[in-house]
């Protein structure tokens, strides 16, 4: 069933992975670090490069990719070796290692394997690739592509959501117009030309162009690399930063990237929110990057540079691939930054003239981070403060909200018992620690989070805090997730470290059998932290999505009866005539599967005084000169109604569509195709 699949998957993680990994290569960075920027760098040229192919007359298409990595490679390059004949500028004075070393939990020495992972002296980031890299990536590989294919169920198979109404009809959009912008990608729901984060619609279209398969197959792809490849390449890059280059933290990392329901499992069942899915997936990248933000004043002036560009950059596209990514990573590496920076204020120079100027530096750093991160914050709101009443209502109690954060939770779920237990004791240890104590604040500001959004009743303050995410709790639980990843990971390290400090102390082993007494220990607890979590709110959370994939009589937008009547549109239907429709019952997906453009390829398709008299009357179009009136300036030819369900039964908006009932009685319309309960209608009565 899958193999139908194997050639848009391939397509898919060749585009998503390869382009990005070209242009951090050039970019300086070596090895995993080169690697694991590579779906983020690569999300950014697809998103980007899309935005821009407009503007240089160019169809959407593997060709601008290819001419954007270009582009961005040899810019990169440029940088990097313009900087490389400057004369060496010190940034700093060195100062007290504790407040610039590297970003870590343990209480131990440096060791050094951790050593390694820091930026060399050249400017070139290495970041070796082990057994333990590999390890770490097949069972995460494993376990998620297993979840989302059973939750899939068919490459075939749409999510019967509402939000994907208007996916699957974007990337026909993009196939038809040749234009994947996300500045006019709005148009796409039948409105004019607005804002929409396009980077996911752009790879499903490369995907299909790529290899000819249909929209849901390449969906279907492009899912499962992003979900089962990408984030855990991107969430072992982050660890390396953010813990050093040791085996057990490439091995947790890749373990606890699929011991989490909130991520990636609920936003593939949710909405859906295939978009957000793909910034997320990618958003442990960029806070690996941030680390090394962080870490900016050991660099060198080329490298430095290379990573400035690269960091900026990539915030910047990830604005277009889904805004709220960016906002998720601020709430975790702006924590790191102050801290750091607060960290500078303190410690003292060579001199007092190097005081006086390294605390001025980071005394600037410091209100800028702060300035830009409000500034942020505010505009990133999709909509305006006073409309807060719109917003989704909480679940339950505050305090209930605050017990499932710890636990790992939501939805009223099993709690995560393993997880829970690696993400509280790594709180525990991380608020002994000074260096460390940054992922307390932002594992308490998720917590303020997910608690308001989940517990507390809409008001302004709410929405201030969560309207970026549009105070929607799975989105803010889905943050916390990668939160509490992060914690995992680092105490798994701690407790490695302490491990390993304990049996040199109090055991006669040698280092050799201590190693692999310390080693065995935490293949045992990773073995145990990973089956223990397939036995929770992981197989809830892929039971629950698995109810949204489906193509089958019941099904709740589009059917197999459907879907086979819309295959054979597009050779009954001329092109550029429209087909009157109510979206509600499926046939909005008409446009998707035929290339036919429908009235409302959206449930929340924008009304005109002409599609409403189209929609509540087009059955007397015979009778009423108004109706043909209508149809003519909108170029309506045919009619098409379903006889099944009607999506969401009860909601207001799917008893707003009354002229397109009863066609068959009606006079003016000629039956042309139908399949069982659904039927395709020739408008005779205005032409």
């Amino acid at each position: 069933m899958w193999l139908e699949a194997l050639v848009p998957a391939v397509a898919a993680l060749l585009l998503s992975a390869v382009p990005g990994l070209v242009v951090a290569w050039s970019g300086g960075f070596r090895g995993y670090a080169a690697i694991g920027l590579g779906p983020l760098l690569s999300a950014v040229l697809i998103a980007g490069t899309a935005v821009v192919a407009p503007w240089v007359h160019l169809r959407w298409g593997v060709l601008p990719l290819l001419l954007a990595t270009l582009a961005a490679a040899l810019l990169l390059w440029g940088i990097r070796a313009g900087a490389a004949r400057l004369r060496p500028i010190p940034w700093t004075q060195r100062v007290n290692r504790r407040s610039v070393g590297a970003v870590r939990l343990e209480s131990a020495p440096r060791s050094r394997a951790t050593s390694k992972a820091a930026p060399s002296s050249s400017g070139v980031f290495r970041l070796r690739v082990s057994w333990a890299t590999l390890l770490g990536l097949a069972a995460s590989v494993a376990v998620l592509g297993w979840r989302l294919t059973s939750i899939f169920r068919s490459p075939e198979y749409v999510s019967q959501t509402a939000d994907n109404v208007f996916h699957l009809n974007a990337v026909r959009f993009i196939l038809d117009g040749g234009n994947g912008s996300s500045l006019s990608l709005g148009a796409a729901g039948g409105s004019g030309p607005s804002l929409y984060p396009g980077g996911w619609h752009d790879l499903v279209a490369l995907v299909v162009q790529t290899t000819g398969s249909s929209i849901p197959v390449a969906v279907s792809a492009v899912n499962l690399v992003i979900g089962a490849v990408l984030w855990p390449l991107s969430v072992i890059f982050m660890a390396r930063i953010l813990f050093g280059h040791a085996k057990i933290v490439d091995l947790s990392a890749g373990v606890l990237a699929f011991c989490f329901s909130a991520f990636p499992y609920l936003l593939i069942d949710w909405g859906v929110l295939y978009p957000n899915y793909y910034g997320m997936a990618v958003l442990p990248a960029l806070l690996g990057l941030g680390a090394l933000v962080a870490k900016a004043p050991r660099l060198r002036l080329d490298f430095g540079l290379s990573l400035a560009v690269v960091f900026t950059v990539s915030c910047l596209g990830l604005l277009i691939v889904h805004p709220n990514t960016v906002l998720t990573a601020g709430v975790i590496i702006v924590p790191l930054w102050v801290a750091r920076l607060w960290g500078r204020l303190r410690v003292r120079g060579s001199g007092v003239r190097a005081t006086r100027r390294l605390r001025l530096g980071a005394l600037l750093c410091l209100a800028a981070v702060l300035i830009v991160s409000a500034v942020v914050w505010i505009v990133l709101r999709p909509f305006p403060l006073n409309r807060f009443d719109i917003t989704w209502p909480p679940y339950e109690t505050p305090g209930q909200a605050l017990g499932e954060f710890l636990l790992t939770t939501h939805s009223g779920w099993l709690p995560g018992y393993a997880t829970s237990v690696l993400f509280i004791a790594g709180l525990y240890f991380a608020a002994k620690r000074r260096g460390s104590r940054w992922l307390v604040v932002a594992a308490t500001i998720w917590a303020v989070l997910l608690v308001s959004v989940a517990g507390y009743q809409t008001s302004y303050f709410r929405g201030l805090l969560t309207g970026g995410w549009y105070t929607d709790f799975k989105r803010i639980a889905a943050g916390a997730a990668v939160m509490a990843l992060i914690v995992g990971v680092g105490f798994v390290k701690t407790a490695t470290v302490m491990t390993k400090i304990s049996l040199w102390r109090h055991t006669p082993l040698g280092p050799g059998i201590r190693r692999l007494a310390t080693s065995l220990v935490a293949v045992v607890a990773l073995i145990a932290v990973g089956a223990v979590s397939q036995t929770t709110n992981v197989p809830q959370a892929a039971s629950h999505a698995q109810t949204n994939y489906s193509l089958a009589p019941g099904s709740p937008i589009m059917s197999a009866d459907e879907l086979a009547l819309y295959k054979k549109i597009d050779d009954i239907v001329p092109a550029g005539s429209t087909i009157a429709d109510n979206p509600w019952d499926g046939s909005a997906w008409a446009y998707f599967v035929s290339g036919r453009q429908v009235l409302f390829p959206h449930v929340l398709t924008p009304w005109t005084p002409d599609r409403g008299i189209i929609a509540r009357m087009l059955n007397q179009a015979a009778d009423n000169p108004l109706v043909c009136t209508a149809v003519r300036r909108l170029n309506v030819h045919y009619a098409l109604t379903s006889d099944e369900l009607i999506y969401l039964p009860g909601n207001p908006s799917t008893y707003r569509y009354p002229g397109m009932a009863g066609l068959e009685l009606a006079k003016g319309f000629e039956l042309v195709a139908s399949v069982g309960e659904n039927h395709l209608y020739k408008i005779t009565a205005c032409w």
